[in-house]
């Protein structure tokens, strides 16, 4: 049978929000990978070290995302939010929080994912003078503001008095607590975001080897790589989260040109690439060969408001622009799900049940 691989942890689908558009893409072809079991993706340069809480460009997520596991994920068939490290997560208000852990799940290192590994991880994140790029996910937490002293007109903020929330405790080894500063109903939606992962605690000994060799608890783990050849990504033996791996690793080549990557998908030496401009594709239609192409239109006119930037501002206390970032991850990351499951219906309808490979 002949094999479709399509990725939902890397790059299979690539966004971007600009001008009241949302667009994807992905492209498909048949290879053969060059080792047995594993799959062949094309990637791009990350723009930085590895690390969770200060990646928010596609780039580093594609080889992030599948090593990482949080406390929920997307099911990728429904698209509905479904626990992975997390055994339970309930609230009587929307405000305070509490999270059960399941118990035995491994970091790569072999160490125990603990309620801690959270706890510690989102101060760390929310720690102002760390200067971590998805700091403004945790300014919901109580005590959010005393780890971001707001500073004088034309001064330097302030040393934080502290580098704890308030709103995070640790209930016991499998289990914590979040006070919110106001109800959110969907935060255990927002949870799924790799701002919000678990860090073991080697990453607090030495962060810049962790940027360059990232521990999770996700699928697949590290094996080797750098940011100008490429990364290797062996399915991890001790996962036993919701995302088991069918296929042995991932090796994520880095391409500099969209042409290089499509000459080796023809080739037969990539199994994905991370996009095509599939209009130019002199393969498009031919029997064997997937591209896609797809559009979702959104009319940012109806929440991307004057008003509702400000009225952000004010909640969150928090700049114009992490405003506009917090709007566009509200309003865009549902309808990347409705994407994703477009995409996987068309290629099951077009193979009659194919041998389709999901990983991440």
């Amino acid at each position: 049978m002949k094999q479709t691989r399509f990725s939902t942890g890397v790059a299979a689908l690539q966004f971007a929000a600009a001008c009241g558009t949302l667009m994807a893409r992905i492209s498909l072809g048949h290879a053969q990978a060059p080792q047995p079991g594993w799959v062949t993706v094309s990637a791009c340069t990350p723009a930085g070290p590895l690390i969770p809480t200060n990646t928010n460009e596609s780039c580093g997520s594609d080889i992030l995302q599948p090593i990482l596991a949080g406390l929920v994920t997307t099911d990728a068939k429904t698209g509905a939010i479904i626990e992975d490290v997390a055994a339970s997560i309930t609230t009587a208000d929307n405000k305070t929080w509490t999270v059960k852990l399941q118990k035995g799940r491994k970091f790569h290192d072999g160490t125990e994912v603990l309620a801690k590994n959270f706890v510690d991880a989102w101060n760390w994140a929310a720690y102002g003078p760390n200067g971590q790029s998805n700091n403004d996910w945790f300014s919901v937490i109580v005590g959010y503001g005393d780890l971001n002293p707001r500073a004088p007109k034309g001064e330097k903020p302030p040393v934080p008095a502290t580098n704890r929330m308030s709103g995070l405790k640790v209930i016991g080894d499998h289990e914590f607590q979040v006070e919110l500063r106001m109800p959110v109903p969907v935060f255990r939606a927002q949870l799924s975001y790799k701002a919000f992962y678990p860090m073991p605690d080697s990453f607090f000994a030495d962060p810049a080897a962790f940027g360059r060799k990232p521990i999770g608890a996700g699928p697949f783990q590290f094996v080797s790589g750098a940011p100008d050849s490429g990364y290797k990504l062996a399915a991890f033996p001790g996962y036993s989260g919701p995302a088991k791996p069918s296929i042995k690793g991932v090796d994520l080549r880095i391409y500099t040109s969209r042409e290089a990557a499509y000459n080796d998908l023809v080739a037969g030496t990539v199994d994905l690439l991370r996009d095509i401009q599939v209009r130019n594709s002199p393969d498009a239609g031919k029997k064997n060969k997937y591209f896609f192409e797809a559009a979702y239109y959104i009319d940012t006119k109806k929440w991307l408001t004057d008003e509702a930037i400000s009225a952000v501002v004010t909640k969150y206390e928090c700049t114009g622009n992490q405003a506009v970032t917090r709007l566009l991850k509200e309003n865009v990351l549902p309808i990347a799900r409705e994407i994703m499951e477009y995409f996987i219906r068309i290629v099951r309808e077009d193979e009659k049940k194919p041998d389709i490979v999901l990983f991440g």
